[in-house]
């Protein structure tokens, strides 16, 4: 499961007290003897977590690589060192990307569309955007929806009114890679762009007036 991160004001006791934050320091002085987290490293380690979107095997890829690199350079450098191996290990399980794609193979051919497609959103979604641009029937991207949640692909935020997916980013940069290999990743940005386009033209009249809140997701 997603560990938690402490969000960006957080003071360095509150963001070192963090599980996320905790776990990086105790892999990096595994790998650097004496690494302390101190008031300085708490604030860029903590911003680490949240760019590794609070996944554990991120954050202990991340920190192998402590005495090799600054905790500055590994946020830098994060997402090419998460595919590369830790030094102790001897086989490519231990990869974001390896972990990637072995959930992604046992996923069927809607939901590897439906991934595919939705690696276009950046931020959070609801089902009628998901609607809006995948290419999959409206009953088969709800079966698709629900294993793709299932599996962590997808984070659900359960609103009043109505669910808000969102892709983690460190999964997002292996679905993204999928979109381009399908050759059809210009289409569905295309579909992206006209359905918001639409939905900003659909809301102009609305922001202002008492259905404003239902336009702010």
């Amino acid at each position: 499961p997603v560990l938690t991160c402490p969000p960006p004001d957080a003071a360095p006791r509150e963001a070192a007290g963090s599980d996320a934050v905790r776990l990086f320091a105790a892999r990096a002085a595994e790998r650097m003897p004496g690494f302390a987290l101190t008031d300085q490293l708490a604030k860029p380690v903590a911003e680490l977590c949240r760019r590794l979107d609070g996944l554990p095997l991120a954050i202990e890829l991340a920190a192998s690589w402590a005495g090799t690199l600054s905790v500055a350079e590994i946020l830098a450098f994060r997402l090419d060192l998460l595919d590369t191996p830790r030094p102790d290990a001897d086989h490519r399980a231990t990869t974001l990307r390896a972990v990637a794609e072995s959930s992604h193979a046992m996923l069927g051919p809607d939901e590897r569309a439906v991934l595919r497609d939705l690696s276009v959103f950046a931020g959070s979604f609801t089902l009628m955007d998901a609607s809006a641009i995948t290419t999959v029937s409206p009953d088969r991207l709800l079966h698709s929806l629900r294993r793709l949640v299932n599996s962590s692909w997808l984070v659900v935020r359960h609103d009043r009114d109505q669910s808000a997916y969102r892709m983690l980013d460190t999964l997002r940069e292996y679905a993204a890679g999928q979109l381009e290999d399908s050759g059809t990743g210009p289409l569905a940005r295309e579909r992206h762009g006209q359905h918001f386009a639409a939905l900003a033209r659909a809301s102009e009249g609305s922001l202002t007036g008492p259905e404003q809140a239902r336009w702010k997701i």
